[in-house]
């Protein structure tokens, strides 16, 4: 690809930001396009009640793994499905 191209990146996640960053150092021109009004994905901090903010991504995902299931539970190779909050289990 010829340094200096128009790339196009769907989504203005965090991943698509660092990704950007390293295009544009590389002399290309990263166009991100993203559907809400602003960026950065899962690394947002957003208002869940009136008064109350919180990291969207860390706790709708809920507690690592690792701390839900011990390893003698889960087979391994099978990957765990992650479970909301229970704060967040009622919105």
């Amino acid at each position: 690809m010829p340094i200096g191209q128009r790339v196009v990146l769907i989504g203005g996640g965090h991943n698509a930001l660092v990704t950007a960053f390293y295009l544009a150092k590389g002399g290309f021109k990263p166009l991100i396009l993203e559907r809400r009004e602003f960026v950065g994905g899962g690394a947002i901090t957003e208002e869940f009640h009136p008064g109350f903010r919180a990291s969207t991504l860390a706790h709708t995902i809920g507690p690592p793994a690792a701390s839900r299931n011990s390893p003698s539970k889960t087979p391994r190779n099978t990957p765990s499905s992650p479970k909301r909050s229970r704060i967040f289990s009622r919105f």
